[in-house]
């Protein structure tokens, strides 16, 4: 059977809210008949879309039927494009490039890392890295970067550039005093740690023809798939920190006490806000685990909630300055000791009078 293209009149019978009721579908993960886009996106509330797959499942509820590729034509111009645009709440654009950056702790060092993270958050805007030889990389594009070179492997973390690609005096101190430069893009990052939240070892089983250990920064990522899984977190998309352990089978007495986290506290921006802007002291003893266990300590904290969450609407948006604190490992047990949490300031005044010189 051949399949015409829908004249123009028909697909203009979709109307805004079968847009929207496609648009929820997509977020439901429903499946659909049109691939991803390559070249545009359509934005929504901050989320990006396929702009064909929101039009041809919106058939479903305008015509009685899902459209597929062989039903319209998308692109600038198109019926497709236009009927999308007369939404105001919608915008197409250009879909963003991703890159792959990377980073190599046998060359620049786990402590010179460490300093870079600790000037982002102490209030700078971004972190600056390198994109070896590339020039040509937008402002807003996604930035992964991967750690190579020492175990352990993987992406360690993700963001979006800021501005467009800076010539600067070269990262190497060696090559900086021959008068080498290089190039550089402000990273502004949504999520980073020195160990990696998907390894190498999945990276490379899942896209084995995909070039995850590049010599140089700034590889471009072209396969829609990936970007997903990378922003998903690869395959474990609750990605962990130390304060949550799985439960297991079966229950030894006095192996493990968990300490029960919620998705506020476990969001990987969220923390990153948090962090920015209190900084990695305990917000109950006013200590840093490097002060307690030095270099090993450094960047060992747990995020916390101020407010109990059955006191919380559903309706409810976090703030991670308000919201959320910084508590060590210790503190953060203690917290948890009762049901619903003790408060931090409460916990602040049982430790100064326990232990008075603690403060």
């Amino acid at each position: 059977m051949v399949h015409q293209r829908l004249p123009a009149a028909e697909l203009r019978k979709i109307q805004p809210d079968h847009l929207l009721h496609a648009i929820h579908d997509l977020d439901e993960g429903v499946e659909h008949l049109i691939a991803d886009s390559t070249g545009y996106d359509l934005v929504y509330q901050g989320k990006h879309y396929p702009p064909k797959a929101v039009l041809g499942i919106a058939g479903r509820y305008a015509l009685n039927r899902e459209l597929g590729p062989e039903h319209f034509s998308g692109g600038e111009n198109s019926t497709c494009f236009k009927i999308l645009r007369q939404v105001k709440m919608f915008s197409i654009v250009q879909k963003r490039r991703a890159f792959l950056l990377t980073w190599n702790p046998s060359k620049f060092q786990v402590e010179d890392f460490r300093k870079e993270l600790a000037d982002y958050f102490a209030g700078a805007e971004t972190l600056r890295w390198s994109v070896g030889s590339r020039k040509d990389l937008p402002d807003g594009s996604d930035l992964f970067l991967m750690r190579l070179g020492v175990e352990p492997k993987g992406i360690v973390g993700m963001g979006v550039s800021i501005g467009d690609v800076e010539y600067q005096e070269h990262w190497d101190g060696a090559k900086a005093d021959g008068g080498t430069t290089a190039h550089y893009v402000a990273f502004k990052p949504s999520m980073i740690q020195e160990n990696p939240y998907v390894s190498l070892a999945e990276l490379q089983a899942n896209w084995p023809m995909f070039d995850w250990t590049p010599q140089g920064s700034g590889i471009e990522i072209h396969d829609p798939g990936i970007i997903r899984f990378l922003h998903g977190h690869g395959s474990d998309p609750g990605q962990k920190y130390p304060e949550e352990v799985d439960a297991p089978d079966v229950h030894v007495e006095g192996a493990v006490i968990q300490v029960t986290v919620n998705a506020y506290e476990r969001d990987p921006s969220a923390r990153l806000e948090c962090l920015a802007h209190h900084g990695y002291r305990c917000a109950v003893c006013e200590r840093s685990m490097a002060e307690i266990y030095g270099p090993i300590g450094e960047g060992v904290i747990h995020i916390h909630h101020r407010t109990p969450l059955h006191t919380i609407g559903k309706a409810y948006q976090v703030n991670p300055i308000k919201d959320l604190v910084p508590v060590c490992p210790n503190c953060h047990a203690v917290l948890h000791r009762t049901i619903p949490a003790m408060d931090v300031d409460a916990l602040k005044k049982l430790l100064a009078v326990s232990i008075p010189e603690a403060l």
